[in-house]
């Protein structure tokens, strides 16, 4: 921390360090998020306009929800939202606003915060994955379902997805235990 002071107080003005609050916090994110908050946000502060700021949102937002902090988490994402941003980076903010809304037991608003991720990023895996886990929850089993199958053209390798997805198969209604043993083996002979 000591040397990170020296740092920024020679480069206070030089985009050379924008990526050093990110890349120090990063470091704390996982022991210490509560410390890696304080490094995003003197670089939010230092570098509001920093080559680095819209990473910074994020993985300060992130450290939030690994602190349970989710109001905070939730006005970080929403103010990288008012920047201007690419669509998959607005849709990093809207799985990460759905995941919020999820972990907070709001189904029904987390379902919507997935759905616009995946029309911001039609590309994105995990807020497919996310959104059919939601789906299923809710009772939606065909819709979810349907997720599912997206994500998995996108990611056919992904094991995970595929566990997911052949779990949410025993909520179906209309599939019988033979219907789920084959889908296993489909699964089971990639």
């Amino acid at each position: 921390v000591e040397n990170y002071e020296i740092f920024k107080n020679t480069y206070k003005a030089d985009p050379i360090g924008d990526n050093l609050p990110l890349t120090v916090g990063t470091l704390f994110a996982v022991n210490d998020p509560a410390r890696a908050v304080e490094f995003f946000k003197q670089g939010l502060e230092l570098y509001p306009k920093g080559r680095f700021v819209d990473d910074t949102y994020i993985a300060q937002a992130n450290a939030f929800i690994h602190l349970e902090r989710y109001d905070e988490a939730l006005a970080t994402f929403k103010k990288f939202l008012t920047q201007k941003l690419k669509p998959e980076q607005a849709a990093s903010a809207e799985f990460g606003i759905a995941d919020i809304l999820r972990r907070t037991k709001k189904t029904d608003e987390a379902i919507a915060q997935y759905r616009q991720a995946t029309r911001l990023a039609p590309g994105h895996v995990d807020a497919w994955n996310n959104l059919a886990q939601a789906l299923v929850a809710a009772g939606e089993v065909a819709e979810g379902l349907a997720a599912f199958d997206r994500a998995e053209r996108l990611a056919p390798a992904d094991a995970a997805l595929a566990g997911n997805r052949l779990l949410a198969l025993h909520y179906d209604p209309g599939r019988g235990p033979e219907a789920i043993a084959a889908e296993h083996r489909r699964w089971g002979e990639r």
